[in-house]
């Protein structure tokens, strides 16, 4: 609790994320996002033992990602209203485990309509270091902010792009 002045405290309540358990609603949320993935460990990928430069490790990463060989990692779900004040979602996130690595880590989020769970927005990020236990709590803008890394809160500026 942060006091605003001696007379009026102003709370902010966080929620954590809870795992996705039920494989029907795993299945779901990943079908939502790719037309196919791997369920168990990368295959052997011969070409990715000596790529030369990054340039091509990348475009062995973007070929074998278009071809489904990559692992969706755990995923974790918060409900909410992400993309406007009152609206009914959940946002589901995870990360994306690459048979051919680059050092990048790859993740996505991806919110759907509590209601229809039609899909509403879709963000996927890559970035050097891990993230750390997601969290949610209310904005001042009447929409939920995410926070993936401690004291970084985040809100949807659009479909598909995380701001501070």
């Amino acid at each position: 609790m942060v006091a605003a002045s001696k007379n009026i405290p102003i709370v902010f309540l966080a929620a954590l994320f809870v795992v996705v358990t039920d494989g029907a609603e795993r299945a779901r949320v990943l079908h939502a996002v790719f037309p196919s993935f791997l369920s168990g460990a990368c295959p052997t990928i011969p070409e990715a033992d000596e790529p030369r430069t990054w340039v091509e490790a990348d475009e062995l990463q973007a070929r074998m990602h278009a071809r489904g060989l990559f692992v969706p990692g755990v995923i974790s779900r918060v409900r909410g209203s992400l993309t406007h004040p009152g609206a009914n979602e959940t946002l589901y996130t995870f990360e994306v485990h690459e048979c051919v690595t680059n050092g990048a880590r790859h993740y996505v989020d991806v919110v759907f309509d509590a209601q229809t769970n039609g899909r509403v927005a879709l963000v996927q990020t890559s970035q050097w270091a891990a993230r750390g236990v997601p969290m949610t709590r209310s904005g001042a803008a009447g929409t939920d902010e995410v926070s993936f890394t401690p004291g970084e809160w985040l809100h949807l500026s659009s479909a598909s792009t995380w701001v501070r």
